[in-house]
């Protein structure tokens, strides 16, 4: 492996860990045990180890798989994290925190797509994809960020939601068609930003939905600026 390539996996890696340690983070604010957290916090590091196993060792996966087949292969991944979130006391522990702590966590997008923009300079990417995939991310995470900012102080509602939640879910979206599109026929199916596509997107995507999903809960209408009635 190339010193630049070793690196960069590095980064990515290091932003899973952080990002799997302020979920953790999060649960034990929200009330979780220390055995949840326990869990939770083994079942991130394994994942993450079978991701090392499957992209850096070139196992299960076939070198020549078509753009497609690696699509749905993202989508299964997404539904597999999302439905552990839905289906377990994890996503309970988030809702009933307020869509500020769903909203929170998406702010280390912005260090995903600052590697987006690093490997686009140092040519381990594709130049305008790197470009364009990083600072939508970068957006999206200032997005959340503020509109955590906005509720915390009462002034955002349903509205505002909607948009952060949307613009995100689309931003995860458009990336891994990219990835699996546009990227991959150049790159191939091992690449180091696979670990964040298989790790990161997944739980970013989980909190959209379970955020997107209190609103909905949300039985009658919400006055723009009504912060106790989306908290």
């Amino acid at each position: 492996m190339q010193t630049s390539d070793l690196a960069n996996t590095s980064y990515i890696l290091t932003f899973d860990l952080l990002l799997t340690s302020l979920l953790l983070w999060c649960l034990g604010k929200l009330g979780a045990s220390r055995r949840r957290i326990i869990v939770v916090g083994s079942i991130g590091v394994g994942w993450l180890a079978f991701l090392l196993w499957m992209f850096g060792g070139h196992n299960l996966i076939p070198a020549d798989i078509g753009g497609p087949a690696f699509f749905a292969l993202l989508l299964g991944g997404v539904v597999l994290v999302a439905g552990l979130f839905f289906a377990t006391a994890i996503g309970g522990n988030f809702m009933r925190g307020g869509h500020e702590w769903l909203l929170v966590p998406q702010g280390m997008r912005a260090f995903f797509g600052t590697g987006f923009l690093i490997q686009g300079t140092l040519g381990t990417m594709p130049v305008s994809f790197a470009i364009a995939d990083g600072l939508t991310h970068i957006t999206a995470a200032i997005l959340a960020l503020w509109t955590a900012w906005m509720l915390g102080k009462g002034y955002a509602g349903a509205r505002i939601l909607w948009f952060t939640n949307l613009f995100g879910l689309l931003d995860i979206v458009v990336v891994a068609a990219g990835i699996a599109f546009v990227l991959l026929p150049k790159v191939g199916p091992y690449h180091n930003m696979m670990y964040a596509a298989f790790f990161a997107a997944p739980l970013f995507i989980a909190l959209h939905l379970l955020s997107l999903s209190r609103l909905l809960s949300v039985s009658r209408a919400i006055p723009v600026l009504d912060h106790a009635a989306v908290a």
